[in-house]
């Protein structure tokens, strides 16, 4: 209230004395060089409501309630402007006064100061200038100044200034208070986070506009891409470009911090047991928070519906899980059941190199070989289709890899699933891993098959060239579908070679905590999966073996690209992986010590959110946000990537969408065999070369692979009738 006061006094002050003089010696002439003063006047006038205003707005920007961003300069420049135009209302009025009438020149006077302060309303609202601000308390201003002045003016003709300057005093006041404190109430609803009142959701901060421009570019235009794409210097200068302007949002590695400390050493700069840190951990304990659990709560989904993503299917869904849990792994086995497990440290071998095929050491690699013609140990069961050994006989592990092979807890399995289990490189065992662990096995023994037919190597350098080989097209799947699918543009990335390799971040790769977290999209799996005449549930999913052999490889794969997977966000997580997934992720990323959701924004080049409302259009989001945080800055990063909302094309949330970006080209882009010396048939043979460059698509492996997938049978990460970018 003291603020509105003195607001009012300091607008009344200079504005009232001035048009008091000006008329008092310039009535029956409005052009005289009293109306220098009048002019400084209303100059000082606009000057103080715009100080207030910066004063008010202490941050360079802030949102309104129709989502725009109102910014100090453009806001002050809007209040300039009106100072001319009242100036001018002013003369107008006397001299329409002077030569036809009092009372003609206050209804012109009226109407004219009223679109003048519908423009200042406007430009503190910062809304079309058709859209209504004051409403009835703008005309009650807008009369008490004209009824003041009009008063004021004959009065000062029947010769009582006095009693004149106390009148046009009285006007300039009301109007100046109903003003200022609309003004001060306005920026009030900006700055509220409690949204209960019913007003409109806001938008998001608007991107940077090369930003803009590069998104708008790249998801229009679909013919005029593929011209251009079909251009070969300039596909390639284009896809290096784009690449790098992805990659070049964040810091390069090598990361100053790691799990291991909060500050700086040479252990943690070295010892990739530990994983990376993108920013510096925050060193504010937060004991104040909401328990994990009660967070893990906002992804829950509701039980009577799934929300379904428009573009991605349930074989990106089970690709994503199988490809990531190849290099991202948090500390897992070797753990007494007296301690706790440590989310902090890190048993990835930091590359993209198939360890869940080919195992994590050397030990695990030599009980998943067959040793002999280059190939992975194997077995046929139904219909004769290659799976990969049984862990288990009798419900026992067997012997060759009890204490090899990492396992899952099999006292949580029923006797009969444990007999159903897969010998592998990792211990996945949910329905998408092991059939994309199948398929790619049964890749490798192809591969080298056919690598033997042609060469006749020996067992050694058949499986060590076939690796490499299936290694580089898991690189060309990855970058030129997986990551095409993710990006909403019609510009389809390539995997550049020779092309990338004196860039800054060419360092060896280091699996930070933020990308383990950002990828666990659980909500893509739907309440249920139905695979033929298979309905299973979430639950069921995670150890259904018996359902992929009934029904093979090929029928799955088909089942997977027929089948839409969830939307990417918030209340979306089948309850069964909420406390499973959901909690343990909220935990890990308290334990890791991360900053804000908003801090990571910034690195990655985009706006900070300043209000819950900014997150999504859904009221739900907004409302539950503010249930557990105080802010949108104390919202955590695992929080806000799944809170954002994207666009209509988009598979992943705004900032994941940023953060994916860089790290999966950055991590993949450093991989050895994409170097000049290395990549190139002297490594993988010329017929290897051949497999490279022509299975670079899921579709096109899953064809090589499965016999009994037919010509017409659509496979694919994106819907079939899918037609944005």
């Amino acid at each position: 209230m003291r603020s509105r006061l003195l607001g009012t006094f300091q607008v009344t002050i200079v504005e009232g004395p001035a048009v008091f003089l000006w008329l008092y010696f310039s009535h029956e002439d409005p052009i005289s060089w009293w109306l220098m003063l009048l002019v400084v006047g209303e100059s000082l006038e606009s000057f103080g409501i715009a100080y207030q205003l910066r004063g008010l707005m202490p941050e360079a920007e802030v949102p309104d309630r129709d989502g725009r961003v109102l910014r100090r300069r453009r806001l002050t420049i809007r209040f300039y402007l009106a100072s001319p135009f009242e100036v001018g209302i002013w003369v107008v009025w006397l001299m329409i006064a002077n030569e036809i009438g009092q009372v003609e020149a206050g209804v012109v006077l009226l109407v004219l100061m009223h679109l003048k302060h519908q423009f200042e309303a406007c430009a503190i609202q910062d809304t079309a200038y058709t859209k209504a601000f004051f409403g009835r308390v703008g005309l009650i201003g807008s009369g008490a100044e004209v009824l003041g002045a009009a008063i004021c003016l004959w009065l000062l003709r029947e010769g009582e200034p006095v009693l004149a300057g106390a009148v046009l005093a009285v006007g300039f006041i009301v109007e100046h208070a109903l003003l200022v404190n609309a003004l001060f109430r306005e920026v009030e609803h900006r700055e509220r986070t409690d949204w209960d009142l019913g007003l409109p959701t806001r938008r998001r901060p608007p991107a940077t506009l090369p930003t803009r421009f590069a998104t708008v570019l790249m998801q229009h235009g679909r013919p005029v891409w593929r011209v251009v794409q079909s251009i070969r210097f300039l596909n390639t200068w284009l896809n290096r470009t784009a690449i790098k302007m992805l990659i070049d949002r964040v810091p390069p590695r090598p990361n100053p911090f790691s799990t291991r400390s909060s500050y700086t050493t040479w252990a943690s700069l070295t010892d990739r047991t530990w994983s990376g840190l993108h920013l510096e951990p925050t060193r504010d304990t937060q004991d104040g928070r909401s328990s994990a659990e009660a967070v893990a709560e906002l992804f829950r989904r509701p039980d009577d519906r799934d929300e379904l993503c428009p573009k991605s299917t349930m074989l990106f869904s089970g690709f994503a899980q199988w490809f990531v849990d190849g290099f991202l792994r948090t500390q897992r086995d070797n753990i007494k059941a007296s301690t706790v497990r440590d989310t902090r440290r890190n048993e990835s071998t930091h590359d993209v190199d198939l360890s869940q095929l080919y195992g994590l050491t050397p030990k695990m690699l030599n009980v998943l070989r067959a040793w002999e013609g280059g190939r992975l140990d194997g077995q046929p069961l139904e219909r004769g289709e290659l799976y990969p050994p049984l862990l288990c006989e009798n419900q026992r592990i067997k012997p060759r890899y009890d204490g090899i092979l990492m396992t899952p807890a099999l006292a949580r399995l029923k006797p009969g699933q444990r007999d159903e289990l897969f010998a592998m490189g990792t211990d996945v065992r949910n329905l998408g891993f092991v059939a994309f662990n199948v398929l790619f096995l049964r890749a490798h023994n192809q591969i080298a098959g056919q690598l033997e037919q042609a060469y006749g190597w020996d067992d050694e350098q058949l499986f060590q060239t076939t690796r490499m080989v299936l290694t580089v097209i898991l690189l060309r799947i990855v970058v030129e579908d997986y990551v095409n699918h993710i990006v909403p543009a019609y510009f389809r990335f390539k995997l550049p070679l020779n092309q990338l390799q004196r860039e800054r971040w060419q360092r060896p790769n280091w699996m930070a905590v933020e990308f383990d977290l950002l990828y666990r999209w659980h909500s893509l799996i739907p309440r249920k999966i139905i695979l033929q005449k298979h309905e299973l549930s979430v639950g069921e999913s995670l150890s259904a073996n018996v359902v992929l052999r009934e029904i093979g490889l090929g029928a799955y794969m088909r089942a997977s690209s027929e089948q839409r997977a969830g939307r990417i966000q918030l209340f979306n997580t089948d309850p069964e992986l909420v406390v499973a997934a959901e909690t343990f992720s909220v935990r890990q990323g308290r334990a890791a010590r991360l900053r804000p959701y908003n801090d990571y924004r910034q690195l990655c080049g985009l706006p900070r959110l300043r209000h819950f409302g900014e997150f999504s259009k859904e009221r739900r989001v907004r409302d539950e946000l503010r249930k557990i945080y105080d802010t949108v800055d104390d919202v955590e990063l695992f929080v806000g990537l799944f809170a954002e909302q994207g666009g209509p094309h988009d598979v992943l949330p705004p900032l994941m969408t940023a953060m994916v970006a860089f790290d999966a080209f950055s991590q993949i882009l450093t991989n050895p065999l994409l170097s000049p010396r290395i990549y190139g048939p002297q490594t993988f043979s010329p017929r290897g070369m051949e497999l490279i460059n022509d299975l670079k698509t899921i579709e096109r492996l899953i064809r090589f692979v499965c016999e009994d997938v037919k010509r017409n049978d659509f496979i694919g990460f994106t819907r079939q009738n899918y037609t944005g970018p």
